[in-house]
């Protein structure tokens, strides 16, 4: 398996994958909390089961803390359309740097969110899962978009794990290996990883159908 953690020019994050390639792959959005010890885990885990996996660096370089109000701090900096370019560039760099055909987006909270914004923007992703997907209502001042609106346009599968679906605010979810720990969580990470595997490496077809559970 090969890592980087960081791709050249303006993208930050983490990339891993295997070592023969692949030509399907996943973008990870993650929480507030950035490229921590459980985004990269959940990559490596992507990469073992034979897929391209990066994680969108959402502080753009920033020193990792687990300091939650410096994280709200910076994630209000973020609004939905510069993180929407972000995010384009990273789906642009995985195809015309490492090859990748046919890409899914797994999103955390906040990551959540812009998952089900990017997936209604860009009708080419094959495949999209929202865990606790962070959506104020009101929104907040640098929440331009509704998500819940656009969320009926897209056009791929859509998958809302049921055992995901509640916030995850507490410090103690910055270190361990899954948000929300529990250990249910970590059977249902694989049964997802191989859900996700299958919706990728499915037909041209099977990707523009409306879909979930």
């Amino acid at each position: 398996m090969t890592k980087s953690h960081r791709l050249t020019g303006s993208l930050h994050g983490y990339l891993t994958q295997p070592d023969a390639g692949a030509r399907a792959g996943v973008l990870i959005l993650p929480t507030i909390f950035g490229v921590n010890s459980f985004a990269s885990g959940f990559a490596d885990r992507l990469a073992d089961a034979g897929l391209v996996a990066a994680v969108w660096d959402l502080n753009s370089g920033l020193p990792l803390t687990t300091d939650y109000q410096e994280c709200i701090k910076r994630a209000r900096t973020l609004t939905d359309e510069s993180a929407g370019r972000m995010i384009a560039q990273w789906i642009e760099a995985l195809r015309a740097e490492h090859g990748v055909r046919s890409i899914g987006l797994v999103g955390f909270c906040i990551g959540g969110r812009f998952a089900l914004l990017q997936a209604a923007r860009d009708k080419s992703i094959a495949a999209c899962a929202a865990a606790y997907p962070s959506i104020e209502s009101p929104r907040l001042s640098n929440q331009e978009l509704d998500a819940v609106a656009l969320s009926f346009e897209i056009a791929c599968p859509v998958h809302m794990p049921a055992s995901w679906q509640r916030p995850c605010h507490e410090p103690g979810h910055l270190s361990g290996p899954d948000p929300c720990a529990g250990g249910t969580q970590r059977a249902h990470y694989h049964s997802e990883i191989s859900r996700s595997r299958a919706w990728l490496h499915a037909s041209p077809d099977a990707g523009r159908q409306r879909g979930g559970d």
